[in-house]
């Protein structure tokens, strides 16, 4: 089966997580959806958000160059569950349609809002202000830094790229 729109792939795979408990076989189907990119993350990962309008989902090992957030691509691959469960689309090619200068929404949270789970915020390039109480270095994963963000009473830690200098930023707002 191919899907065609994030929803009734996101629909699917849901239903099809009871596989992994139940110790039968994972399915693989084909997805063939095109979409705006909201997000790409251009590390070794090499994933991407890709926004139909029915939904946003994560997209893997994209092949060849990276579309930039805004372009309208083509994807298709293959969708499964991974082991976590949950869905894992691994892509096996991609054509951007038309680059474009627009950039997705960025919305604009507070940490309060953050911390509640809220759908509209699944898979969104939001903004935050907050307060940097503190800066760890993963030790599991040293490319990156954890971050300790206060605001008001809420706290959340973030993920970020290392960056030595983020140490000299503690107790400012960012």
């Amino acid at each position: 089966k191919t899907f065609t729109n994030v929803s009734t792939l996101n629909a699917f795979l849901q239903g099809e997580t009871h596989v992994f408990y139940k110790d039968k076989p994972l399915h693989d189907n084909f997805f063939a959806l095109t979409g705006v990119v909201t997000y790409v993350d251009c590390t070794q990962n090499r994933s991407l958000v890709l926004d139909d309008k029915t939904g946003r989902i994560i997209l893997h090992g994209i092949p060849g160059t990276l579309p930039v957030q805004g372009d309208i691509i083509a994807a298709d691959g293959l969708a499964s569950n991974s082991k976590a469960p949950e869905p894992f689309m691994s892509c096996n090619t991609i054509k951007i349609l038309r680059h474009t200068t627009d950039t997705p929404v960025t919305l604009h949270v507070n940490l309060e809002k953050l911390i509640r789970p809220h759908p509209d915020l699944v898979l969104r390039v939001i903004k935050t202000e907050a307060l940097l109480i503190d800066v760890f270095q993963d030790e599991i994963s040293p490319d990156s830094d954890y971050l300790l963000l206060k605001d008001g009473s809420a706290f959340v830690v973030a993920t970020c790229s290392h960056n030595p200098t983020l140490k000299s930023l503690v107790n400012a707002k960012v």
